[in-house]
């Protein structure tokens, strides 16, 4: 496959796979004299994905620490644009590397899913920075991610749990089907809404989900085409308690580190984006999770 080295260039965007934490030095050891004392190397935990195997499927793997306190988590939409394409106002597409270059974010993977239509619509409601991005009444399928307060996650399935309370949510993307609950298998696509046959048969798939702890995300983009019992048994097998399909098909992307180890075969509508220490999110992004945290 094919990895491609994109250049990084700041950006604002305000809202918003088994994941890896590498240690780096951010301070180099110099050495010591009898007038310098040594100086200690401050430590910053990074994100990454990197490459393994479950259940014999080899995949890119990604697990974001959620106790972090430099961990931001949000979503990234094409063309600098403030909200997700509707049925009624678009933004359009735009190419991966080119999200991926304005972003500075430690690790980029595919969102939701979007519809064929002109105005290219965002599939449920999308939250970040504690603001909606798109938000419909009336839309009540797929499975939502949400992490509130502290960066606390939930999944909930509307046609089965209800639906979400929005406001508690500083991050949610809607998308599913549902692949476990409570630690167990757990698959009923049509009940969600889902009947297109390319989310129903075997497809190269992305999935993002938690563990029972809350302490860590996963998210992972698997390399062989699965069906959706075989991607739950994955997300399961590598320590998910809860999980969700994510978009995948000619929209898998992922990047890591502003390198590019899946590239998609069509222009994307969102992304979901993981910053960390040493890829801190801007500065608005920041303030307003501040904001959030009082919320309770």
């Amino acid at each position: 496959m094919t990895k491609f080295k994109v250049p990084r260039r700041s950006f604002l965007l305000f809202g918003g796979a088994f994941l890896t934490q590498i240690w780096r030095l951010d301070l180099p050891v110099r050495p010591t004299t009898p007038s310098q004392p040594s100086v200690t190397p401050t430590i910053i935990p990074t994100v990454r994905a990197y490459r393994s195997q479950i259940n014999g499927i080899p995949f890119y793997q990604t697990i974001i620490d959620l106790k972090d306190p430099n961990i931001f988590v949000t979503i990234g939409l094409p063309n600098d644009a403030n909200f997700a394409n509707t049925i009624s106002r678009t933004n359009g597409d735009e190419n991966f590397d080119q999200l991926v270059a304005r972003s500075g974010a430690a690790v980029v993977v595919n969102g939701t899913f979007a519809s064929t239509n002109p105005q290219k619509t965002v599939m449920g409601n999308l939250v970040a920075g504690g603001r909606f991005l798109k938000y419909s009444p009336w839309e009540n399928f797929g499975t939502t991610l949400g992490l509130g307060v502290g960066n606390r996650p939930e999944m909930i399935t509307a046609r089965v749990d209800g639906r979400p309370v929005w406001n508690k949510h500083w991050f949610s993307i809607t998308s599913g089907p549902r692949l476990l609950r409570n630690g167990e298998v757990s698959l009923n696509p049509r009940l969600e809404g889902f009947k297109d046959p390319a989310v129903l048969g075997a497809s190269l798939r992305t999935a993002i989900g938690f563990s029972q702890d809350g302490k860590r995300l996963f998210l992972a983009s698997f390399d062989e085409k699965l069906y959706l019992d075989e991607e739950a048994e994955a997300m399961k097998a590598m320590g998910c308690y809860e999980a969700m399909n994510l978009d995948g098909g000619s929209s898998r992307a992922l990047a890591s580190d502003n390198i590019i180890l899946v590239p998609p075969t069509r222009k994307l509508t969102n992304v979901i984006l993981v910053y960390d220490g040493k890829n801190p999110p801007p500065e608005e992004l920041k303030l307003s999770w501040e904001r959030f945290q009082t919320r309770r």
